[in-house]
């Protein structure tokens, strides 16, 4: 091959990957919502914990999530931002019966733990789905979103069984 067809190939390349980029970079902006996080009401059998808020946007920022929890189930509500989840970190006992709902607050994401089968399905702002964890082996894992390089961008997290 010449240099020249090579150069040429390179150029096409480059323009061809850099479209892909913009298409996705656009989709991403004009799904995006900058609504601030909301707290939905508790049923009256359920104690509410939660814990100080800041800003939900905010990668860094393991405070700011809710758990309810009744007789049977804990529910923690997992926000999810352009690349972060809020919290990043979740602890639960071995055996407890856990369910995570993830509220989407802009952009579109999921949560996935490979090792414990999790997936929801790709979410947009405003969305909320609710999974089960299956908490029998205690361990560290984690959950990421599988959208488009997402997870490479740092949207991971730890969950951890004790």
């Amino acid at each position: 091959m010449s240099n020249n067809l090579k150069i040429l190939l390179l150029i096409f390349l480059v323009v061809a990957g850099g479209l892909v980029l913009a298409q996705a970079l656009q989709e991403e902006s004009s799904n995006g919502s900058t609504a601030s996080p909301t707290i939905a009401t508790t049923p009256p059998a359920t104690t509410n914990i939660s814990t100080p808020t800041t800003d939900a946007m905010d990668p860094n920022n393991n405070t700011e999530f809710i758990m309810t929890e009744n007789e049977s189930v804990k529910t923690i509500v997992v926000m999810a931002a352009n690349y972060a989840y809020t919290p990043s970190e979740i602890r639960v006992k071995q055996g407890e019966k856990v369910e995570i709902k993830l509220e989407i607050q802009e952009g579109m994401h999921d949560f996935v733990i490979d090792e414990l089968d999790v997936k929801t399905q790709v979410l947009t702002a405003g969305q909320t789905e609710t999974v089960t964890l299956d908490t029998s082996q205690s361990g560290e894992y984690e959950f990421y979103c599988s959208v488009g390089n997402h997870r490479q961008m740092g949207m991971v997290g730890k969950l951890i069984v004790e």
